[in-house]
């Protein structure tokens, strides 16, 4: 009696792990991720691409990055969700705390927390000399600055929930590069801000191309970018094209990749014709050929 009793005890308890540790199983299979990032070395400027692999109970993802929110879309129709991350150019080095919250179809949520590292860059100096009017403001000029900044910085703030570019981007122009991206420009031996986008060489008239497809959301002609197209691609990611001798598109328009938005030249404040090319992603200021390397 007492081996049988000894035996029906253990095999409860064998059943009883075996219950448990299924549970837990089809608990951890439920909500199970698996994340992944590129650039694995990430620096100041880059673009970090976040891949979520989910199982088949995962309903919807969201995440928070520096204090931004996340939202991620689906690739095709897999089970593989992305994300995009902007690490400005000023962004302190060290390592920042990614939070990605998966939904499961039962209402339960979890949220997986990860660890990216963002590295130091040397973007290094370059000294430029401007006629004094062009660096020393006055006071009407300035106001007038101020406004136009106002102007742009509010666009950054409404973002499309949809995704509007499709597969690779492309340079809006094959000029070489004559101002590199993050350069601190050093005005009349003055130290100013860093350089938020890539210069690129441009013939008179040459024509400027969209990156990929979008919408205009600005056509203007300010102090310092002169003639100036911003095209918002969604899900806050804008391209800028800026010192146009013509401009070919409106407000509101859909362009396709590719589609001429102008012809560069030397408006604003410019020592000869070129263009400026510029990235934000989620009002961060990133290098411009890291979108080259999104797919």
């Amino acid at each position: 009696m007492k081996v049988r009793f000894l035996i029906y005890s253990l095999l409860s308890v064998f059943l009883s792990i075996l219950l448990l540790s299924g549970t837990a199983f089809a608990k951890q299979k439920e909500v199970s991720l698996k994340v992944g990032w590129l650039p694995r070395k990430i620096e100041q400027g880059d673009i970090c691409v976040v891949n979520v692999l989910v199982a088949k109970g995962i309903r919807s993802l969201t995440g928070e990055f520096q204090g931004k929110d996340l939202s991620f879309y689906k690739v095709k129709k897999g089970r593989l969700f992305r994300t995009l991350i902007g690490i400005d150019m000023e962004t302190d080095p060290g390592t920042y705390q990614l939070v990605i919250s998966a939904k499961s179809r039962s209402g339960k949520t979890v949220k997986g927390r990860y660890r990216i590292r963002i590295k130091e860059r040397d973007f290094g100096e370059q000294r430029i000399t401007l006629p004094e009017e062009m660096v020393e403001l006055d006071e009407d000029t300035l106001k007038q600055v101020e406004d136009e900044e106002k102007k742009v910085k509010e666009i950054w703030t409404k973002e499309r929930s949809d995704r509007l570019w499709r597969g690779k981007f492309i340079k809006p122009l094959d000029g070489e590069v004559i101002s590199p991206f993050g350069v601190r420009r050093i005005l009349n031996d003055l130290p100013r801000n860093r350089h938020s986008g890539v210069d690129l060489e441009a013939g008179m008239g040459e024509e400027i191309r969209s990156s990929n497809a979008g919408i205009v959301v600005l056509v203007d002609e300010l102090y310092f970018s002169g003639k100036s197209v911003v095209v918002d691609h969604g899900r806050g990611l804008y391209t800028m094209y800026f010192h146009l001798s013509r401009i070919d598109v409106e407000e509101g328009q859909r362009v396709k990749k590719g589609e001429v938005l102008g012809l560069a030249g030397s408006t604003g404040r410019s020592t000869g014709p070129h263009l400026h090319w510029g990235v934000r992603l989620h009002d961060a200021r990133v290098d411009p050929f890291s979108l080259l390397k999104l797919k």
